[in-house]
């Protein structure tokens, strides 16, 4: 078997990857206690211990840099979540879809704070994380060949449910069990239903 003349991919060093990695994990940990505006390329160079050729040979700049590692956080949350809804069957319940959906967010509540701080290009996480979640609860609806009548609603309702939860955590600094949240969402909703139908009498 002759392999002459076929081009195989090109895999990256494994010592560029490292290297990558020192630089993101370096940057991500900075931004974790200054502004990103006070994160320049010299001191990720310091921290990383690196030289400034070895960081413009990745990376064009510090946005570049942000860029990227918004970029992966997000793809690894995506995945997390499309790998969690796939594993829902048809039969299970709201309490499944909603623990599927909690161990996705537990993934990037940690470093959503620090991501929140780069606003790059107009970038929003939040706004990020709520399509994520709008995109892979419909093709999950697809892919089950689930009939939900106002599929896109409820799928907005329930990413932003989702991002509240986020964002109730960091404010406040407490962690809510998700069975919790939802019962005081029922709640909620049980008590809005009622009015609606006391003033439909009236």
């Amino acid at each position: 078997y002759c392999t002459k003349g076929i081009k195989m991919p090109k895999k990256e060093d494994l010592r560029v990857i490292k290297t990558k990695k020192n630089i993101e994990y370096t940057f991500f940990e900075l931004l974790k206690t200054m502004p990103f505006e006070k994160v320049t390329v010299r001191l990720i160079l310091e921290k990383a211990l690196i030289s400034k050729g070895t960081f413009y040979s990745h990376y064009l700049d510090k946005y570049d840099l942000a860029e990227k590692v918004v970029h992966q956080h997000l793809s690894k949350f995506q995945a997390g979540v499309a790998e969690r809804l796939e594993g829902i069957q048809n039969n299970e319940d709201y309490d499944v879809l909603w623990s599927s959906l909690r161990e996705s967010i537990s993934t990037i509540i940690v470093d959503i704070k620090t991501l929140k701080k780069l606003h790059i290009g107009g970038m929003d996480i939040e706004t990020s994380i709520k399509n994520i979640l709008q995109e892979e609860y419909v093709r999950y609806a697809e892919v089950q060949n689930i009939q939900i009548k106002n599929i896109r609603l409820q799928s907005a309702i329930i990413a932003s449910l989702a991002i509240e939860y986020i964002t109730y955590i960091q404010e406040y600094d407490e962690l809510i069990e998700m069975p919790d949240y939802i019962q005081s969402i029922h709640e909620i909703s049980t008590q809005y239903l009622s009015y609606l139908k006391h003033t439909k009498k009236t």
